[in-house]
Parts: C-alpha cells; sequence; structure tokens
C-alpha cells in the first residue's frame, strides 16, 4: 500500500517511554504502543494499538498474570528474539510446539476461554511456575512505549502498527503460531497483503535494539533496509550458527532422497498407475520391491494404495485400461 492513501499528518510524531506494566503513568490517551523486553537487546515482542494506553495496559497485565498471553521464557540475560525467529528452520510452527513442550513458551491467543491453556502443548496448564516465572522475571523486564496519535484515529494507528510489524517480522524471521499469516508473534496485523508505507518520520526512537532502529526509521520506504538485515543476523548470530548446519545437513538429506526417488512427490499419473496395479495385482509385489521401479519410496507407495482402496472400495484394482 502506498503512502500517498494515508491521511496527512503535519510535523513528526514522538515516541513517549510509558513505564513497566503495572506501574504506567500519563497514559489516559490513545495511539501506537510497543511492548518491549529489556534483555541482551531491547526487542519489541508486541505491537498494538488502542483508544487509551491505561485500559489497554491494564488487559495486557492481566492476561499475562492469568495465562492469556503469550510468554517466552527468556532470562534477563539472554536474547528474546533468540527463541522467537524462525530463522534457518524447516518448520517453524514444529519448532514453536518444541519449545512449547519443554516450558520455554506458553502459547496462546487473547481468545476467552473457561481456562488458559498452552496451545501449542495440549494439556499444559498455567501452574504456579509459570505464574512464578511471569511475576518475578517476566513482567520486571517489559517496557511500554507509546506513540500517542491526537485525535486517535484508529485506521491510522493500525496501518502504522502493521508497518512496524511487517518490517520487524520480516528482518528478524519472526514467524505465526497457528498457519495464519496475519498471526504474528508480534500481533495481528491488520494489513498484510502489501508492505505498508508511513510518510511521516518519528522525531525519537524507542530504546530498542539497533536493528529496530534501523526498521523503525524506514517506515517510508519500499523495501527493509539491506543493513537491517545484516545487523539483525550479526545480533543472532549464536543462533543462526547453530541452526545452520541442521538445515545444510536436512537439505543434504533432501537432495539423496531426491537423486534415489527421482519421482517422490511428484503427480500420480495414469501410467504410474497402472504400473502399481499390476505390479500388485498380477505379481503380488511389496512396496518395496516396486520403490525402485516406480522411483518412490516404499512408505510413499503404501499410503498411495491404502488411499485408492479406501476410496474406491477396492475397485481399482480391478480396473483395466481403455484399449
Amino acid at each position: 500500500m502506498s503512502f500517498s492513501r494515508l491521511p496527512a499528518r503535519p510535523g513528526q510524531l514522538n515516541w513517549a517511554r510509558l513505564g513497566r506494566l503495572g506501574a504506567l503513568e500519563g497514559t489516559d490517551r490513545g495511539g501506537v504502543y510497543l511492548l518491549v523486553h529489556e534483555g541482551k537487546f531491547n526487542r519489541v515482542i508486541y505491537v498494538g494499538t488502542t483508544g487509551n494506553f491505561a485500559q489497554r495496559f491494564a488487559t495486557h497485565l492481566e492476561g499475562y498474570l492469568s495465562g492469556y498471553r503469550s510468554i517466552w521464557k527468556a532470562q534477563a540475560n539472554e536474547d528474546i528474539y533468540a527463541l522467537m525467529t524462525s530463522w534457518h528452520l524447516k518448520n517453524q510452527l514444529k519448532y514453536y510446539q518444541t519449545l512449547a513442550q519443554r516450558g520455554a513458551l506458553w502459547g496462546t491467543t487473547t481468545l476467552a476461554t473457561l481456562n488458559p491453556r498452552n496451545l501449542l502443548a495440549p494439556g499444559q496448564r498455567f501452574n504456579d511456575e509459570w505464574d512464578d516465572f511471569v511475576r518475578k522475571e517476566y513482567l520486571p523486564h517489559i517496557v511500554a512505549w507509546g506513540l500517542k496519535l491526537e485525535p486517535y484515529d484508529a485506521r491510522y494507528a493500525a496501518l502504522i502498527e502493521s508497518a512496524i510489524q511487517q518490517r520487524l517480522v520480516q528482518v528478524f524471521r519472526l514467524g505465526v503460531f497457528f498457519k495464519r499469516k496475519d498471526l504474528s508473534v508480534l500481533g495481528k496485523i491488520e494489513f498484510f497483503s502489501r508492505l505498508i508505507r508511513i510518510r511521516e518520520s518519528f522525531a525519537n526512537l524507542p530504546d530498542v535494539d539497533a536493528a529496530s532502529k534501523l526498521v523503525l526509521s524506514s517506515l517510508a520506504e519500499k523495501h527493509v533496509p539491506a543493513a537491517a538485515l545484516k545487523l539483525a543476523a550479526e545480533q543472532l548470530h549464536d543462533t543462526l550458527s547453530m541452526r545452520q548446519p541442521r538445515l545444510e545437513k536436512l537439505a543434504a538429506r533432501r537432495a539423496q532422497v531426491a537423486d534415489k526417488y527421482p519421482r517422490q512427490g511428484t503427480k500420480w499419473e495414469p501410467v504410474d498407475e497402472e504400473k502399481l496395479r499390476v505390479m500388485l495385482v498380477d505379481f503380488d509385489m511389496s512396496p518395496a520391491a516396486m520403490s525402485p521401479i516406480l522411483e518412490r519410496k516404499a512408505a510413499s507407495i503404501r499410503r498411495h494404495i491404502e488411499q485408492r482402496d479406501r476410496f474406491t472400495a477396492g475397485a481399482w484394482r480391478n480396473a483395466r485400461p481403455r484399449a
């Protein structure tokens, strides 16, 4: 979306440090806000909008204390983005589920339920251990920054919110929990089909890491700055250096599979179907014996046979190709 379509606003916009959740002052107005986790780097962990900062932050605080907000188990000296980034991961959802299973992530949504649940690890409950971590280690390191808009304009605030979210997600490869592109780990992105551009500049920037500052100072550009991507990679070097060899190993394994089974994953053509039928019915061959001929994994062939039997009640085995 071009910024030429945004409403005109004179002057620069100002970020203000509003304080820690539970101890905020001067927050009776509305605008765009950031929740920042102060650790090894000061990282933005949530971007939102509200017509009243005080009411919204009270909701956030209550959500954290009762288990209705996502929580990342990062210590004070750790980089929370080392958990949040999906950089160099083949399956980000599986990765987040693994974090949840080992107690490093309480993944949830703000939807009202009878009891808070970790949606990434069914069966987990918000117990005393989580409550203790939130109160003593998590909340004391979360600071709120606000961008006051006078008068408050909900659509304009959502555009700024989306512009920030889009770029931070892109630069740090922040993922999603529930297979929806608009539900990032920074909150719901209201406008995500195109990169939003913001015309106004900021008179100051929040106290966040250097790469995030580059992001916030370049909302008018068509692309995220290459310098921000480079700096983000440098900041996450330790995490990426551990993931890269694993990713390369997976790529090598996929290459081996593709070399051994050239037709694995491709569509089953009529000629493939007939070969399968003849080998199964006329020669009683096992999927393992068919594998080198059909150039597919035995497990894949077995699944295809089961599917064909289920969908045709076994009738495909007696079908003959037309002359």
